[in-house]
């Protein structure tokens, strides 16, 4: 099994692959460590579909959260990407 990324290397992929597919756009990612875990924090202009950047983000995200029961679920390898423990917000820039 290969290792997974880390969350400097999570980040610069997503937005690579943002930079990618929005060529015009520009998105802030920023990384967030903190005692529960850690994130990839992108901001979007408001114009730009979330369903577009999910489709992207998804990918990266090696840590769902479930507040109906309180737990966090970590990922398995999904699309030739092995992420990083973290999760993945989307925000929009205001």
């Amino acid at each position: 099994m290969t290792a997974r990324l880390t969350l400097k290397e999570t980040s610069k992929q997503i937005r690579k692959e943002l930079k990618e597919t929005f060529r015009d756009v520009k998105f802030s990612v920023k990384t967030e460590t903190y005692a529960g875990g850690q994130s990839v924090v992108i901001t979007k202009p408001s114009d730009v579909n979330i369903e577009d950047v999910r489709f992207i983000a998804d990918k990266y995200a090696g840590a769902t959260f479930n507040s109906i029961d309180d737990s966090t679920k970590y990922e398995d390898a999904c699309c030739g990407v092995n992420p990083c423990l973290c999760y993945v917000h989307i925000q929009n820039e205001y």
